[in-house]
């Protein structure tokens, strides 16, 4: 019996010493350089901040009219503080000041203007729809009534960018083209083309946010002037602006429908 009681306390105390010993703050497998680092959560892409509605709408204009006068837009953005110190000219053809974003809601307010224009011409402006109304509102329109530009007028300069997209083989579709008359109607229509001309000067005066950027655009206006042969051409003041600066016919009678206050 005694045998068998020694057997099983033995027994017992095999059965402890057995038992790994508790880890401690030393062990191995604690140890900073065997435990396993958390992996890292990714971070989400800075947006940058929105822009306010005048300051987007003067970047639409800034991107139609440096493509209407075949500006240099890598000037253009160095003027903006938008150039890229790491891209040469010779590695990439620099086109635009606007992101992939603002190129395709652009395109879209100009497609709005369009329709709007096509369906007031042709007596359906019944079939127009109130959010197009209102995006052209919110875009264009109200923002445009503190440059003191024709808002009309924009709206026209705006709407070309559904036909041409600052494509460089599509320059026809610009308001200059559209009013540069062929030299055996030159007599006849030279007074829409310097109206244009004017206008567009007007614009790079109030729409430019620096004199660096009106400088980059006045010279390009200044060189196409001086391609087309065009020497004397006042500047003009507000009034004479207004009164020669075409546009799409009827296209003011649309505006003051679209926004009757």
């Amino acid at each position: 019996m005694v045998s068998h009681y020694s057997s099983k306390i033995g027994s017992h105390l095999s059965s402890e010493l057995d038992v790994p010993p508790p880890y401690s703050v030393s062990s191995p497998a604690l140890t900073p350089e065997n435990d396993i680092a958390p992996r890292p959560r990714p971070r989400r892409p800075c947006s940058p901040p929105p822009r306010s509605p005048l300051t987007q709408l003067q970047r639409y204009l800034i991107e139609i009219v440096a493509y209407t006068l075949d500006a240099d837009f890598r000037l253009v953005r160095r003027a903006l503080g938008q150039d890229e110190p790491g891209i040469s000219s010779s590695q990439e053809e620099v086109t635009s000041i606007l992101a992939d974003d603002e190129k395709k809601d652009l395109f879209r307010l100009a497609t709005i203007i369009l329709d709007l224009y096509q369906k007031y011409m042709t007596n359906q402006w019944n079939l127009t729809l109130d959010c197009d109304r209102a995006a052209i509102l919110t875009a264009i329109v109200e923002p445009a009534r503190s440059m003191y530009i024709n808002t009309d007028y924009i709206l026209d300069m705006i709407s070309t960018y559904a036909e041409h997209q600052c494509d460089p083989l599509r320059r026809k579709y610009t308001m200059v083209s559209r009013y540069t008359p062929s030299r055996a109607y030159r007599a006849l229509w030279v007074e829409e083309l310097e109206g244009t001309l004017v206008a567009h000067a007007r614009m790079i005066y109030i729409m430019c946010p620096n004199e660096s950027v009106r400088l980059v655009l006045g010279h390009a206006l200044a060189d196409l002037q001086k391609k087309m042969g065009i020497k004397d051409l006042e500047a003009g003041d507000t009034d004479r602006w207004l009164l020669k600066s075409p546009r799409r016919p009827g296209l003011w009678k649309m505006y003051y429908t679209l926004d009757p206050s």
